[in-house]
């Protein structure tokens, strides 16, 4: 029925100059318009070479049958566009082999696709284990460097392309080797797989630091993937958790793309079969990503939940937002990340810290000095620890260090103190600086508008309005203000509506030593 249909879109798909983005194209240094003659591997390219793998494989012999130049088509693109210029060279950034760049979701995503191409589509059985050979050295170069606790810098919005490739990545490894290859007994991928659930607080919420999104919904597919790879049964059950949040009453199958929905089709069954749940730990602590997301009790969302980091700012797509904490009640979102806003030119840019929702005075951080924290790998929280406990846990950190020279800052020790016994959240700070040049301040970021109840007690109120949390604090010591702040951008209006606010303490006090507390409960 829908034969005639495909074959156009085939025959576009493969006239078009360039599978890559645009904005890709131009930033590999070309300069010219996309041509054939000169093609370029990015995230996209490397996609839709799978899509048509796909495609050779379930219908070349339909295809054959009403046009026999279709499939031969297919295969002379693949071998122009994908499968030569990766075997050619190493001097794509994102492969890892000839650069010290720091590695994302680009390698492992381009990775996992080239290997798709190479299994389904390459007759040449020498070039083909060569191809594998490479994808494996590549893909070395994205997993090496991971943080041992499996934390993803680039945020749950991102460890689908990310964690969730390597898994499908070594899942078709041990496949095409028949279990000669297998990394089952890997402490760290497995790790990479839970942290999607160690980051989870409510439903499709999810600890947004950096480019995430409030509410995501990571792929369930990817999810189980991890959870039958190492007999998680953790994840096989937060993978149905996250399965029923995307369809009806459970009955989800990726149709985002066809890779998505080829491992959809393949855990359907099975994942049906599982009982829908979220972990929901009272604490995570991930110690090199410094990444805490601590509740009130295991198994629910109900009181307070705080998440903190420490990190520092050159994470992959990064915010200047070391020290930045978030505050939820009963699930919902209180004290807040506006998240990532809508990607432009600007984005990815030498501009990209004139956005605002990127700057750490736009975060719960303070401003010092007058001065706010810097981008760069050597910004960043020094001495971070973690203190757990029965009836309370404590994250501190010194925030020196994420700050430039101007702020003139000796000493910015947080404290942050999640007291179950007391069902409160202690922000205790102590500092000194070298000297004095404006007063320093706290910035704390909300979805609605806050409430002076009286001097030292402001009531906030969640995204919902279902629930309210008291913010206290110590009027000698600190001035307030309130700001509204208009949201333009329609990623963040999506989530948070057209305006936020912002309630600033701004330290009265010129002493280049001090310490306070302010109290959510």
């Amino acid at each position: 029925e829908y034969l005639k249909d495909i074959q156009v879109g085939i025959k576009l798909i493969l006239e078009e100059p360039t599978w890559a983005l645009p904005a890709h194209y131009f930033t590999a240094k070309r300069t010219t318009d996309p041509s054939p003659d000169d093609p370029i591997i990015d995230l996209f390219a490397a996609e839709t070479a799978a899509y048509l793998s796909w495609i050779k494989l379930l219908l070349s012999t339909k295809l054959n049958a009403v046009d026999p130049s279709l499939i031969k088509r297919i295969d002379a693109e693949l071998e122009h566009r994908i499968l030569k210029p990766y075997m050619q060279t190493d001097d794509y950034w994102w492969m890892g082999l000839n650069t010290k760049r720091k590695q994302n979701n680009w390698n492992i995503w381009i990775n996992s696709n080239i290997l798709k191409v190479a299994v389904l589509t390459d007759n040449d059985s020498t070039r083909r284990i060569a191809m594998i050979g490479k994808v494996i050295r590549s893909a070395d170069q994205f997993l090496n460097p991971y943080p041992a606790d499996g934390g993803c810098d680039e945020g749950p919005a991102y460890w689908a392309a990310a964690g969730g490739c390597l898994g499908e990545l070594v899942t078709m490894l041990e496949s095409i080797s028949e279990g000669k290859l297998n990394w089952k007994s890997s402490e760290l991928i497995k790790n990479i797989g839970t942290y999607i659930y160690k980051v989870h607080i409510d439903g499709a919420r999810f600890v947004n630091f950096a480019d995430a999104p409030a509410f995501t919904i990571p792929d369930p597919a990817r999810v189980f993937n991890f959870g039958t790879l190492f007999n998680d049964e953790d994840l096989k059950s937060f993978a149905a958790y996250l399965a029923k949040l995307s369809g009806t009453e459970g009955q989800y199958l990726g149709t985002g793309s066809i890779n998505s929905f080829a491992n959809s089709i393949k855990s359907f069954k099975a994942l049906n079969e599982v009982v829908p749940k979220a972990p929901m730990g009272d604490k995570y602590w991930l110690p090199t990503l410094q990444v805490l997301n601590v509740r009130n009790q295991s198994g629910s969302a109900t009181g307070l939940s705080l998440m903190a980091k420490g990190g520092n700012n050159d994470e992959s797509h990064n915010h200047n937002d070391v020290g930045n904490f978030m505050i939820y009640a009963n699930g919902d979102p209180v004290i807040i990340d506006l998240g990532k806003g809508t990607y432009t030119k600007e984005t990815f840019s030498s501009n990209r810290y004139k956005l605002f929702y990127n700057q750490s005075a736009w975060h719960n951080c303070p401003t010092i000095n007058g001065v706010d924290e810097q981008q760069g790998p050597s910004f960043k929280a020094k001495n971070v620890s973690f203190a757990p406990g029965k009836t309370a846990d404590m994250l501190t950190m010194n925030l020196k260090n994420a700050y430039p020279e101007s702020a003139s800052v000796k000493s910015w020790v947080r404290e942050l103190t999640y007291n179950r016994n007391l069902k409160q959240i202690v922000l205790r700070e102590q500092y000194e600086l070298s000297k004095f040049l404006s007063p320093s301040s706290l910035q704390f970021m909300v979805c609605k508008q806050p409430t002076l109840v009286k001097e030292g007690l402001i009531q906030l109120e969640s995204l919902s309005g279902s629930s309210k949390v008291f913010m206290q604090y110590n009027p000698t010591l600190f001035d307030i203000s309130i700001e509204p702040k208009t949201l333009d951008d329609e990623s963040l209006k999506s989530v948070w509506g057209s305006t936020v606010y912002r309630v600033v303490l701004t330290i009265k006090s010129s002493k280049l030593k001090g310490a306070h507390q302010i109290t959510f409960k």
